[in-house]
């Protein structure tokens, strides 16, 4: 749901023959509020013309900022660029990114590449993050890089980056999911050569030294540990073994 006010700027421009020439507008929002919960301001700037929407400026506070053209003809395209500087993880609660019970603190920038076919659209997505949080972890940085055709995104060359060692980031995202809070759930983190789908676990690692436990509910007082460890590939020490435990709890 959506409520706002609205004040815009249209003019419609003719040739010295009084024909058709463009449309030129700008509007901002006053008011701004997205499923009940209060957002920054709106404001933009467009031009019309030939079946071409070009959008000189589009931005939504100092945070977002786009612009770009859509192209109405038959053939009809888009070549847009999305800027995100300085956001708080937190805020995207907003837009319903992640799920309730999701621990994710951070401080990100983005950029995004949307072109090609208007329906179906090739996109790119490059996104960093700062020191934070994720569930019960630590982490030094993310670097997040996804690309496909609307609406399945793959993941390529992504990490977490943590005081010792990181995670290696595999899988997809669903586009058409980022609404109901199950975006993340085809994400997939590995550590070492053991893989561990990232929904539905805990994460924690010791900080002194290199042990990471995961840890799941699978059912009733049912939970599974596993423990695996980030090895220092310079070191000459024997190296630890990876460890299953099923959990019990009366």
């Amino acid at each position: 749901d959506i409520v706002s006010s609205i004040v815009s700027d249209i003019k419609i421009n003719k040739t010295k023959n009084n024909k058709f020439k463009n449309i030129e507008g700008s509007f901002e929002t006053h008011i701004f509020i997205l499923n009940y919960k209060p957002m920054e301001d709106i404001k933009g700037s467009f031009t019309y013309s030939n079946g071409v929407l070009r959008i000189n400026e589009l931005s939504m506070g100092d945070n977002y900022r786009a612009m770009g053209l859509i192209s109405f003809k038959e053939s009809k395209t888009i070549d847009l660029s999305i800027k995100i500087n300085d956001i708080k993880i937190e805020d995207t609660s907003k837009f319903y990114v992640f799920p309730d019970n999701f621990n994710f603190s951070s401080t990100i920038d983005s950029m995004i590449d949307i072109k090609g076919d208007l329906e179906k659209p090739d996109i790119l997505i490059h996104l960093t993050s700062c020191e934070g949080n994720l569930q019960d972890t630590q982490f030094k940085s993310i670097n997040l890089n996804l690309e496909g055709a609307y609406p399945m995104l793959m993941v390529k060359n992504s990490r977490i980056n943590l005081d010792e060692g990181y995670f290696i980031l595999e899988g997809s995202v669903d586009l058409r999911k980022i609404t109901t809070k199950n975006v993340i759930e085809d994400l997939i983190i590995k550590s070492n050569r053991e893989t561990i789908v990232w929904e539905g676990w805990d994460i924690t690692k010791k900080r002194a030294d290199s042990e990471v436990n995961l840890k799941k509910s699978i059912g009733g007082n049912v939970s599974l540990l596993y423990k695996t460890y980030i090895e220092d590939e310079t070191s000459c020490k024997e190296k630890n073994k990876n460890e299953i435990e099923l959990k019990y709890e009366i």
